[in-house]
């Protein structure tokens, strides 16, 4: 029994290089409900990390001021019109101790809302020392995706909304002028 076991685990390691495990009929015919949902999950999760999408990092400092909200909005309005992109307000590190709960209530009071992580990383990979600054990367679709399997493509340091961060992307690279039409646009 341990051999056969070891064999399907070998079976399934040298098939999860080549893409899917195994066949979906297979799978249904072999697995167990409850072991089918997961294989499937970890189908999609698998299938997530390879698919990249457009994502614009806020890199920014606590408090987060107006202009966090305002990305947000950006971003929001950009994904109304039928582009897709992602927008995470990225910080370099937790607040000091005693602000902690401060900085939960003011982000709380002021909706700034969207997606907010903490990850020095992306501040030192960028070699940012003062915010805001903009990020364009294509970033795999699942949620917690390893930020060293973004490709990195454009970086602006400086007090700009993230439409000057357009228009200035678009002056090197034509394919982004559509966001800069979207965002220029009146409601």
């Amino acid at each position: 029994m341990i051999k056969v076991l070891f064999g399907l685990l070998l079976f399934f390691g040298f098939s999860y290089a080549e893409g899917e495990f195994l066949n979906k009929d297979i799978a249904r015919s072999l697995l167990p409900k409850n072991q089918l949902k997961l294989y499937e999950n970890k189908l999609n999760l698998i299938q997530q990390s390879k698919e990249k999408k457009l994502t614009i990092f806020y890199l920014t400092s606590a408090p987060l001021a107006k202009g966090s909200k305002n990305f947000n909005k950006l971003i929001e309005k950009i994904n109304k019109n039928g582009k897709e992109v992602i927008g995470l307000i990225i910080l370099r590190g937790f607040p000091k101790k005693e602000k902690i709960m401060d900085f939960l209530m003011n982000t709380y009071e002021k909706g700034v809302g969207g997606t907010i992580k903490i990850h020095p990383l992306i501040f030192n990979t960028f070699k940012v020392t003062k915010v805001p600054a903009f990020a364009l990367s294509y970033c795999p679709t699942n949620e917690n995706f390893a930020f060293r399997d973004c490709e990195n493509k454009f970086l602006a340091i400086g007090d700009i909304t993230l439409t000057d961060f357009f228009k200035m992307v678009s002056d090197y690279d034509k394919n982004y002028e559509s966001y800069y039409f979207t965002l220029i646009e009146p409601k």
